[in-house]
Protein backbone atom coordinates (compact mmCIF):
# COMPACT_ATOMS: atom_id res chain seq x y z
CA UNK A 1 0.00 0.00 0.00
CA UNK A 2 1.00 3.62 -0.23
CA UNK A 3 0.61 6.61 2.06
CA UNK A 4 -2.52 8.59 1.14
CA UNK A 5 -1.31 11.85 2.68
CA UNK A 6 -2.43 14.81 0.58
CA UNK A 7 0.31 17.31 -0.31
CA UNK A 8 -1.04 20.58 -1.67
CA UNK A 9 1.14 22.40 -4.18
CA UNK A 10 0.80 25.45 -6.41
CA UNK A 11 2.50 25.45 -9.80
CA UNK A 12 2.85 28.01 -12.55
CA UNK A 13 3.16 27.70 -16.31
CA UNK A 14 5.25 30.66 -17.44
CA UNK A 15 5.90 31.35 -21.12
CA UNK A 16 7.88 34.11 -22.77
CA UNK A 17 6.88 35.88 -25.99
CA UNK A 18 8.57 33.15 -28.06
CA UNK A 19 6.46 30.47 -26.36
CA UNK A 20 9.34 28.94 -24.40
CA UNK A 21 8.44 27.50 -20.97
CA UNK A 22 10.26 28.28 -17.74
CA UNK A 23 11.51 25.13 -16.02
CA UNK A 24 13.63 24.71 -12.89
CA UNK A 25 15.96 21.97 -11.70
CA UNK A 26 16.66 21.24 -8.06
CA UNK A 27 20.26 20.94 -6.95
CA UNK A 28 21.70 17.49 -7.69
CA UNK A 29 18.68 16.47 -9.80
CA UNK A 30 18.64 15.57 -13.47
CA UNK A 31 14.93 16.38 -13.87
CA UNK A 32 13.40 19.71 -14.85
CA UNK A 33 10.05 20.69 -13.33
CA UNK A 34 7.59 23.58 -13.34
CA UNK A 35 8.26 26.25 -10.69
CA UNK A 36 6.00 25.83 -7.68
CA UNK A 37 5.58 26.09 -3.93
CA UNK A 38 3.85 24.34 -1.05
CA UNK A 39 1.37 26.88 0.34
CA UNK A 40 1.24 27.79 4.00
CA UNK A 41 -2.10 27.77 5.80
CA UNK A 42 -4.39 30.49 4.46
CA UNK A 43 -2.19 31.44 1.48
CA UNK A 44 -3.90 32.37 -1.75
CA UNK A 45 -2.37 30.78 -4.86
CA UNK A 46 -1.47 33.98 -6.79
CA UNK A 47 -0.05 35.61 -3.64
CA UNK A 48 2.15 32.61 -2.82
CA UNK A 49 3.58 32.38 -6.35
CA UNK A 50 4.40 36.08 -6.38
CA UNK A 51 6.32 36.20 -3.24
Amino acid sequence: MYDQTLIRSIYAVIRNQSGRLLAVRKHASSFYIQPGVKPESGDAAPHRLAG
